[in-house]
């Protein structure tokens, strides 16, 4: 039977008194702040620790945390990722000598270049204390993201990143390639098995078929289609008919101004349908798509090659007006959040906020960014039908 205490109480006791002679380190949980409360319950409840959430109490309570845990009169201190990235707490918990620093929510740490993960670097270094990372998704997108978390919890243990790339990154990209070669997919393969086999020795892993399998209780899913209204489908045939959007479409299409003309010259000039299928299959890369050459960017039809004044979304992107590397695909993901947003309601095109009615700062910016895209993405009769083109309260 599982033997359960109250709570230790926040004065010193007679086992903190022990656990700072004998010389043990206390414990820093970093988790999101929206559990700090679940982490100090969850330990309250299964352990008996003397526990302290930082950032809790009155004035002052943060400087006695960090001391107490400083003088070992606590055992854990729980902190959330928000405090630990501000400059005075951080300097103050990181005078503390942890002696293991747990992480919730790991995977939110997998950007090198955040703040974030400059600080529990920073820390842990400092400190020369070991990392626990608790995450479901150790590499969400790509293995820059698992390399950083790696490098987090075992300093050097894949080596460098550059090492990393050159030998598993981009090999590994390759031979997952539409098109690659049989002899990189068998290189991606033994890249592969070497690279779990090495990630065994830092990471533990469980599976919730394996664990959690008799607690959990069976999906129910219902899928229910709703067909647009007569409103939100001509909002939607209006909306996908802007720069932007009309961008996207014609992306990967051939470009038009010529550059290709010799391509399609020698495909018209083959016989049958089966010569011409094979020659585009071998030559299709020689087509200049329109995102490379003369579409990267929504210039107006009218002379002058100007931008567009009604690609709202991509000046907001682009605010010295010149193309990046990445474009068009750059706006790809606020188009898809306009577009979500109709499919939901055609009220949330509109701006949440009038510009005039808010002070200069970072909330005006926006709301002016919202009301120019509602300018420009809903008709004038609609706007009527709509209330204008800010939502009312």
């Amino acid at each position: 039977r599982r033997r359960r205490r109250k709570p230790v109480p926040e004065e010193e006791t007679a086992e903190t008194a022990e656990t700072a002679e004998t010389g043990r380190r206390p414990t820093l949980l970093v988790v999101p702040a929206s559990v700090a409360c679940n982490w100090r319950r969850e330990l309250d409840t299964w352990g008996c620790f003397a526990v302290r959430t930082y950032g809790e109490g009155p004035p002052g309570a943060r400087a006695r945390a960090a001391e107490d845990a400083r003088d070992g009169c606590v055992e854990a201190v729980v902190v959330s990722k928000g405090l630990l990235q501000r400059e005075a707490e951080f300097r103050r918990l990181r005078s503390v000598p942890w002696g293991l620093v747990v992480v919730d929510e790991f995977h939110e740490y997998k950007n090198r270049r955040c703040m974030a993960y400059g600080r529990l670097r920073e820390l842990t270094r400092t400190c020369g204390c070991p990392v626990i990372g608790l995450t479901g998704t150790p590499m969400q997108n790509k293995h820059a993201d698992l390399w950083a978390l790696v490098d987090l919890v075992r300093p050097d243990y894949l080596g460098n990143w550059q090492t990393f790339r050159q030998n598993v990154a981009d090999p590994l990209k390759q031979s997952r390639a539409k098109d690659a070669h049989p002899g990189a997919v068998a290189r991606g393969k033994n890249i592969q098995g070497r690279l779990s086999l090495r990630l065994r020795d830092v990471m533990l892993q469980r599976n919730k078929k394996d664990f959690l399998r008799s607690s959990l209780a069976n999906k129910d899913q219902k899928v229910l289609f709703c067909a647009l209204s007569p409103l939100q489908q001509e909002l939607y045939r209006h909306v996908l008919s802007l720069p932007e959007f009309a961008l996207l479409r014609t992306a990967n299409a051939p470009c038009e101004c010529g550059v290709n003309r010799a391509f399609f010259r020698r495909l018209c000039a083959l016989k049958t349908t089966e010569q011409k299928t094979r020659f585009y299959r071998l030559r299709r890369d020689d087509i200049v798509p329109q995102k490379k050459c003369c579409r990267r960017a929504p210039w107006s039809a009218a002379p002058g090659s100007q931008i567009d004044p009604r690609a709202v979304l991509w000046r907001r992107q682009h605010p010295d007006g010149q193309p990046c590397d990445r474009c068009p695909h750059c706006i790809l993901f606020p188009c898809l959040n306009k577009l979500y947003r109709l499919c939901s309601h055609a009220s949330l095109l509109q701006a949440f906020r009038d510009p005039a009615a808010l002070d200069p700062g970072r909330e005006r910016l926006r709301a002016e960014d919202e009301l120019a895209f509602a300018r420009a993405a809903v008709p004038e009769h609609v706007a009527d039908q709509l209330g204008g083109y800010v939502r009312r309260e």
